[in-house]
């Protein structure tokens, strides 16, 4: 059955392609008196389950799907925002590969249908009715034909953007914009002025992750916020592994799970390394005492959020209001690699970061230690066996099912923990790749480690730095 409030079939906004056409068509018009009898069977939400809303559902567990005007997202709790809502277009993104995937009609349509039927357990999802200015519940139908219309309007964006440009050039000019939006100090901070970044490795699994650039040199304590233009997906493929390191005032966050397959609605875990990074300026301090000082200084084990806001938290902002948060700048890395490995300095690859720059951008890309190697032959097994071993994993975020278990360098003070050799192993050797690359003569510490993995349908962690923006430089 056919929603009394289906979107027309019209050229789509650049921003919002489901969105309706202000001055409708007069045939556009009078199929929709047609179905008027129809509306009572709508399930539109009353003032009174608004309230239900707000006391039940948390901002990362509602997805609004997109109507012609945002204004009505006022008539929800403040908690929402546009957070929600652009959920939706960053959801339907992540699966637009996987559905062209599908050469058959019927296949594609199977696809969609499992998509909805997983979200449906793990979210609510609703709609506004701008004609009677309440939100309504949307038939499986009429989430197909909208997420049907945004698929064909990503991959139709794609295409032409691909012809335009490289990836090389399109990142060029994303940063060029980016900078400008930031009240950036004359001269950018060295690497020898700080001494704590973070890392995070491919294992096995693709993987998705948000980064700003600029966001580590922007004046912590003032009211800048962070831009939401300045926001940059990075598409990490299963191969060849590759690594970001990141400054450790960087903001960032997770991206939200996908499936394991084409055809699965099954959750794929995108088991990934995380490292906390110490940088010390004397290569004569011992290696027992690195270790004490790189254990005190990540110990903590959290996010801050402190002295950060994003602009949409505080109203949104003039520039960014012109972009939907979530339909941002996105780069393939896998396809990038492709295009370096073909090119003049393909051989030579591994010698310089394929992406970014740690000191101008807070953030660099590189290729990784081989995961796949003869040297770690029982590390994929020794993954599974600590998946299943419970007790080793804590949530990482509240109230989602993304979990970190600690795996190397946490063998110290009381914390004593028995970890897999191969990831012991794996970890060292991905010390010794930080010690040629990034710091020159300096001395690199790779701290406590943990596996990251998502055991359910997670949404996108929210926009955190690593390390507090009060941590001090220690030119040890």
């Amino acid at each position: 059955m056919k929603s009394s409030k289906e979107t027309p079939k019209k050229k789509a906004n650049d921003l919002l392609p489901d969105v309706p056409i202000e001055g409708e068509s007069g045939n556009a018009k009078k199929k929709q008196r047609q179905h008027t009898g129809k509306e009572e069977k709508l399930a539109y939400i009353v003032d009174t389950e608004v309230e239900t809303l707000k006391n039940n559902v948390a901002c990362d567990r509602l997805m609004v799907i997109p109507t012609k005007v945002t204004n009505h997202l006022k008539k929800l709790p403040n908690e929402f925002s546009n957070v929600s809502m652009c959920m939706y277009h960053e959801k339907i993104r992540n699966v637009c590969n996987d559905y062209f995937a599908f050469e058959k009609t019927e296949l594609k349509t199977e696809f969609l249908f499992n998509l909805i039927a997983m979200w449906e357990k793990t979210l609510t999802i609703i709609k506004f009715d701008s004609d009677r200015e309440m939100f309504y519940y949307p038939s499986r139908t009429e989430i197909y034909g909208l997420i049907r219309m945004r698929l064909k309007h990503l991959k139709k964006k794609n295409i032409s953007s691909d012809k335009e440009k490289s990836i090389s050039d399109e990142f060029k000019d994303f940063v060029n914009n980016a900078r400008k939006l930031y009240d950036l100090p004359i001269t950018k901070q060295k690497s020898s002025e700080y001494n704590h970044y973070s890392l995070i490795h491919t294992l096995f699994s693709s993987w998705s992750f948000y980064v700003y650039p600029f966001t580590h040199r922007m004046k912590i304590g003032t009211n800048d916020p962070v831009h939401s233009l300045t926001k940059m997906k990075l598409l990490f493929p299963n191969t060849p592994n590759m690594y970001i390191l990141f400054h450790g005032k960087t903001v960032h966050n997770g991206a939200e799970s996908k499936m394991t397959s084409l055809s699965s609605t099954c959750i794929s875990r995108d088991e990934r390394l995380f490292s906390y990074i110490t940088v010390f300026n004397e290569s004569s301090v011992g290696v027992a005492s690195r270790r004490s000082k790189v254990d005190g200084l990540t110990s903590e084990n959290k996010t801050h959020r402190e002295n950060m806001k994003m602009c949409f938290e505080l109203g949104g902002c003039a520039i960014c209001q012109t972009q939907n948060r979530n339909d941002c700048f996105q780069v393939d890395l896998g396809q990038l690699y492709q295009v370096l490995k073909s090119g003049k300095s393909g051989k030579n690859i591994g010698q310089k970061p394929i992406l970014g720059d740690l000191n101008e951008y807070g953030f660099e890309v590189w290729v990784g230690e081989n995961s796949r190697s003869v040297n770690y032959i029982n590390l994929k097994s020794d993954l599974i066996d600590l998946a299943e071993d419970k007790k080793k994993w804590k949530g990482l975020d509240n109230n989602t099912n993304r979990t970190v278990a600690a795996v190397a360098r946490t063998a110290l003070g009381e914390n004593m923990m028995k970890s897999p050799e191969t990831m012991e192993r794996f970890v060292y050797q991905v010390e010794k790749l930080l010690n040629k690359r990034s710091f020159g003569n300096r001395q690199v510490e790779v701290g406590k480690s943990a596996v990251i993995l998502n055991r359910a349908s997670l949404n996108e962690q929210f926009p955190h730095r690593d390390f507090s923006p009060g941590t001090s430089s220690t030119n040890n």
